[in-house]
């Protein structure tokens, strides 16, 4: 016959586990609050005289980075000069 404090034992060891749960169950903090989202940006907006020069500016890059390295002679080389020159802002 099984001793009366192996029985008590048996049966104290699963509840003080139980009850160790329940405590540290109870001390579990909430999660932060979300945090609200970022404001939104300021339009932005650009004067018609910057996008008008940032569009002659880009046409002026297009038109140089056409221009070829292989010269055949000196009228095509001054012909080339005039076109990188022709930029003015």
């Amino acid at each position: 016959m099984p001793s009366v404090l192996t029985v008590k034992t048996r049966l104290a060891a699963p509840a003080a586990c139980l009850a160790a749960i329940l405590v540290l169950a109870g001390c579990q903090t909430p999660p932060p609050p979300v945090p609200p989202p970022p404001p939104t940006p300021p339009p932005i907006a650009l004067s018609g005289a910057v996008v008008q020069s940032a569009a002659d500016y880009q046409a002026y890059m297009d038109d140089v980075a056409a221009i070829k390295a292989d010269f055949k002679s000196g009228e095509d080389v001054a012909q080339s000069l005039k076109l990188g020159d022709d930029y003015d802002p």
